[in-house]
């Protein structure tokens, strides 16, 4: 996926997840550097600045139960298309399910 070698060279990638919740998401991603260019939720993409710009995106047309709901207990991400230096990357898979 990234070569180990060359910690420092930067590239983007697609990294999908295995039951990525977007609260914990938010609690991950800000420790790292890492420049989010998408977000893909449920075979639909997202374009935002941050992760709190990205839930107010997805749960804007949704009703006022689910967007309660998606706010107290958060939402799956699928993927994100990410770049970052490889460093950030090895971080980033030690933090959470990717595959």
């Amino acid at each position: 996926m990234y070569d180990k070698s060359n910690l420092y060279e930067e590239n983007d990638y697609v990294i999908y997840f295995y039951n990525m919740n977007s609260n914990y998401f938010k609690e991950i991603i800000n420790n790292l550097d890492i420049e989010i260019l998408s977000y893909t939720i449920n075979d639909n993409k997202y374009y935002a600045r941050n992760i709190d710009e990205l839930i107010n995106k997805y749960i804007n047309d949704k009703s006022i139960n689910d967007q309660l709901y998606y706010l107290e207990y958060g939402f799956n991400i699928d993927s994100i298309h990410v770049l970052c230096t490889n460093n950030e990357l090895l971080k980033f898979e030690k933090m959470s399910n990717i595959y």
